[in-house]
């Protein structure tokens, strides 16, 4: 399954807020996923990997396992515009953690941890999903997936839980 193909399921399935399993346990409140259709292109000086670059190509964003009813829970992926401002930020307010092909493609809402997609191809690691915390150095982030695809799709299965955590 593609990328582009999660992330239609998600918005069809779960376009109407319901309640989510976590770890067992049915969410007292209700999520919903919601997708920005039309493709955007990656931002310049930027070689994402495949599946970033294809999600971008269909979409300009999403808002996935979002709390309808609180605001306090949900993945927000950014446009590439997006992406650049929160990467800017990010390398303001951390730059003894900022590396050269990060990229801050999304935030969670209701606490500061954002997602990162490492988009240097000369890098090992290019295309892995990190979570950067506010209180961990880089040493102590959670490598949350091998990629952005992988990552979705366990984001999927979890029903937005930090399966991560």
């Amino acid at each position: 399954m593609s990328i582009v193909d999660r992330l239609e399921r998600l918005g069809i399935e779960w376009a109407e807020a319901r309640p989510a399993n976590h770890r067992g346990l049915e969410t007292f409140f209700k999520l919903r996923c919601a997708i920005a259709w039309g493709g955007v292109s990656p931002p310049r000086d930027c070689s994402p990997p495949v599946d970033l670059a294809k999600l971008w190509s269909a979409a300009s964003g999403a808002r996935l396992f979002v709390d309808d009813d609180y605001g306090q829970w949900g993945l927000v992926l950014f446009s590439p515009a997006e992406a650049v401002s929160a990467t800017g930020r990010f390398q303001v307010v951390r730059p003894e953690e900022f590396r050269h092909g990060d990229l801050i493609v999304g935030e969670f809402i209701g606490d500061s941890d954002v997602l990162l997609v490492r988009c240097d191809p000369l890098e090992p690691d290019y295309g892995a999903v990190l979570i950067p915390t506010p209180l961990e150095g880089r040493p102590g982030w959670t490598n949350a997936a091998a990629s952005l695809d992988e990552f979705l799709g366990a984001f999927e299965r979890t029903h937005g839980d930090k399966f991560w955590e």
